[in-house]
């Protein structure tokens, strides 16, 4: 006997074999539902997205709605990153004469100044009644340079690793470098106006102590400084002459889709040219053409002012050497017997400033390194007084060996006499002096040329930049039209 099952009783004993193992309903052809998972139902339609955009991508008016937008979003990253960068090596460049530089010359300056205070006031100690207050206002006026200069170079010492450390030495010692000056000079005025031994000897130990910290502690500061100041400027100086890679490249990335997008549509529309495209493809010329010829002028600038540093940094340690050499000189005839150390340290800078048979050191290399014709008379004047200089203080030396003490002191303060140490002396330092003016003024040029070299470059850039793209996505956007 048959027995017929109801559709309840299906429903209890389990799915029938057709339906599917989820124990879904079968469609009426007897074909299972796709799965649709709950968390996942965005899947589908987006696979679909895909295939049309991947068919749509398949056919010449999606291929060049590819195109269209390549262009636009390369064209906008040049506009964004090319004058970005730009910006940055021009405020770069601009830097170096409005922060850089002035910082290294203030810590020259600032060591030029300390150097001659130290010789001032030893000098001072050495001259005639008559001539003490004008010596004495000039050591005030190089420790007022001296702190001028301070606080100019230290200005973003918290920025620079290392300037901070040289900045509090000499913020530190100054002070008592100074007040051992005053000590030193209210014992020697005591013992000229009591003509007491003991006054003078306590004046000069101060003088002695005071020197000390000044070669050990103040000078050796403010030299470190000058050469992280200097490093700093190097650069900075550098990276403002560095080649821009990154502009390049995507600037040459532009131009390569555009030719490669005419290229295509010359060969699926059989025409010459597109006027956009042309357009646009120009415009990144004349982008790359400009920006390639003002960046390459103010690069060639920038490594001249390098080269100007070179030499200038060259006369400021002329400078500070002979600044050295005629402290020691001082202080050997204040010495009064024992000039062995002073003496010792004398032939050291001399033969570093001018070289050990006269014909080289310091002061040869900066002539070597000088292509300017007034610097180099300067140099040469500079060099000739050096080795004048150096045969006065050969006879200063002799006087001291045969005891003619007051002569040597006199030969060597006499303001009057023009065949002097001091009026010698005087003619090197103002001639290093006048040099190393000469090669920061053009130093300044130079980076004021480079500095005008890029004057547009960067509002240019934008708007080539977006007359590109406009261009191309117009002449595109007409072959695109022809297709509907």
């Amino acid at each position: 006997m048959n027995v017929g099952i109801s559709s309840q009783d299906e429903d209890a004993t389990g799915p029938s074999p057709a339906a599917g193992e989820d124990g879904g309903t079968p469609e009426p052809n007897g074909t299972q539902p796709p799965d649709r998972p709950g968390g996942l139902g965005f899947v589908g339609p987006l696979r679909d997205l895909v295939r049309r955009i991947v068919r749509s991508g398949r056919s010449t008016p999606g291929q060049l709605s590819g195109f269209t937008v390549v262009i636009v979003l390369l064209a906008v990253v040049v506009a964004v990153v090319c004058s970005v960068l730009l910006a940055q090596r021009a405020e770069t460049t601009d830097r170096l004469t409005t922060q850089r530089e002035p910082l290294a010359a203030a810590a020259q300056e600032m060591y030029s100044a300390l150097s001659d205070a130290d010789v001032t006031v030893a000098r001072s100690f050495l001259v005639a009644d008559y001539q003490r207050d004008l010596v004495g206002e000039r050591y005030e006026e190089d420790i007022a340079d001296a702190s001028t200069a301070l606080a100019r170079a230290s200005s973003d010492a918290s920025t620079v690793p290392g300037a901070a450390k040289q900045v509090k030495v000499l913020t530190r010692q100054l002070p008592v470098y100074t007040g051992l000056v005053e000590q030193a000079r209210t014992n020697h005025q005591a013992a000229a106006d009591s003509d007491s031994a003991a006054d003078a000897a306590a004046g000069e130990a101060d003088l002695r102590e005071a020197s000390e910290l000044m070669r050990s502690q103040l000078l050796p500061a403010a030299q470190r400084l000058y050469r992280i100041n200097t490093a700093q400027l190097a650069d900075e100086q550098q990276a403002a002459a560095s080649f821009p890679w990154v502009a390049v490249t995507l600037v040459a990335v532009l131009l390569l889709v555009l030719v490669v997008a005419q290229v295509y549509l010359r060969r699926r529309t059989k025409r010459v040219f597109n006027i956009g495209l042309v357009v646009g493809s120009s415009a990144v010329v004349v982008l790359l053409l400009w920006g390639a010829t003002a960046v390459t002028v103010q690069s060639v600038f920038v490594n001249r002012g390098s080269e100007t540093t070179a030499q200038e940094d060259v006369l400021v340690h002329s400078r500070i050497t002979a600044l050295r050499a005629r402290s020691d000189e001082m202080f050997m005839l204040l010495a009064d017997g024992d000039t062995g150390r002073y003496q010792e340290e004398f032939g050291d800078m001399s033969e570093r400033l001018v070289g050990e048979n006269g014909a080289g050191g310091l002061l040869a290399r900066a002539g070597d390194a000088s292509d300017d014709e007034t610097t180099t008379q300067r140099i040469e004047y500079a060099t000739n007084s050096a080795h004048s200089w150096l045969g006065i203080h050969d006879t200063i030396a002799s006087l001291l060996t045969g005891n003619s003490r007051a002569q040597a002191i006199e030969l060597a303060t006499d303001t009057d006499d023009g065949g002097s140490s001091t009026a010698t002396f005087t003619r090197l330092d103002r001639h290093l002096n006048k040099s190393i003016d000469s090669a920061r003024e053009r130093f300044r040029d130079d980076i004021s040329n480079a500095s005008n070299a890029l004057t547009l470059l960067v509002p240019g850039i934008v708007v080539l930049s977006i007359v590109a793209g406009s261009a191309a996505a117009i002449g595109l956007r007409d072959r695109i039209r022809e297709y509907r």
